[in-house]
């Protein structure tokens, strides 16, 4: 993103410091599920509130029936390469994550099902000899999700999460009730974020930027949860029925640290561009959690991803 400030310097945040953060954030957050963890756009399969192959048999009505019972389960999935220009090169970043159900206790407010969620990425350069060595990138972090009386799903984000110390968030998501994703409804949330960058002249961007010149943008995104339904689906790793499928699509960021109006505008505009890349439709099966995440391209190409889980 580039801002022209009053006296005619250039401020160029990296693609590296910035939506290659927003990738990884796509990875981490993008997946806030069971068993495979999020962010999104319009598949006409994945309309909000659709029905692909509509069941004849009655559906399970509660999260609950959504989610593994079996403490101690893992499921894995392997993440699609992605590419980011970086410069003339071009960066991939390919990974996988792997999600443990830790536990499952009772609240005032509802059930409450741990999970430990680990996510690894690596990168490789186009061209090895500018950058020989990319460390590896792995994140572990506790989600938790409580299933509320009144149908919906509280996913909290308790601590800052961020891969490689760039991206952090803080807040709550809440996944609609089975009945209302039925008849078409979604439920909205505003979470906290903050970015700060990896390398000496990320910093120097984002101080130029930034409101007292700190090293760190701050603010609050916008996040809607839709839901469909499905009445079969089959993967590698077997044939499920009566699934939903969840979308969490990115509204708005609102960077609250901008040293002017117009500098927040441009970088709310620019964050929000690898937002409208793709869709991600999260799909769950009763008694199993995510069986397959699909992600479809502004370009109209799908990558299926499936979840490989324990008995």
């Amino acid at each position: 993103m580039k801002e022209t400030s009053r006296d005619s310097r250039t401020i160029e945040l990296k693609r590296g410091d910035a939506v290659t953060s927003i990738l990884r954030v796509r990875l981490l957050l993008g997946r806030l599920g069971v068993c495979g963890i999020t962010l999104i756009a319009t598949m006409a399969l994945t309309v909000t509130g659709a029905t692909a192959g509509a069941s004849t048999t009655k559906m399970p009505t509660k999260w609950v029936s959504y989610f593994p019972t079996a403490v101690g389960r893992t499921c894995s999935l392997t993440l699609p390469p992605a590419s980011t220009p970086e410069g003339t090169n071009i960066v991939t970043t390919t990974g996988h994550e792997i999600e443990t159900l830790t536990s499952i206790s009772s609240s005032a407010q509802g059930k409450v099902f741990a999970f430990r969620n680990t996510v690894s990425l690596r990168e490789s350069d186009s061209n090895p000899a500018d950058k020989p060595t990319i460390a590896p990138i792995t994140a572990t972090q506790t989600l938790k999700y409580l299933l509320l009386s009144s149908g919906t799903v509280e996913a909290p984000l308790e601590n800052q999460v961020s891969l490689k110390s760039e991206f952090g968030f803080q807040g709550h998501l809440i996944l609609p009730s089975i009945s209302s994703i039925e008849r078409g409804q979604s439920d909205s949330a505003t979470v906290h974020f903050n970015f700060s960058p990896s390398t000496p002249s990320g910093d120097a961007q984002v101080e130029a930027i930034t409101k007292g010149h700190v090293k760190s943008l701050i603010g609050l995104l916008k996040i809607r949860v839709s839901g469909t339904t499905r009445n079969s689906l089959t993967t590698p790793s077997g044939s499920f029925k009566d699934l939903i499928g969840l979308r969490e699509t990115l509204i708005r960021y609102t960077v609250q640290n901008a040293i002017t109006p117009q500098t927040a505008s441009e970088i709310d505009s620019e964050l929000m561009i690898p937002a409208r890349a793709d869709q991600r439709t999260t799909w769950y099966a009763p008694g199993r959690g995510v069986v397959s995440v699909w992600d479809v391209s502004s370009a109209g190409r799908r990558v299926i991803e499936n979840t490989v889980c324990g008995k």
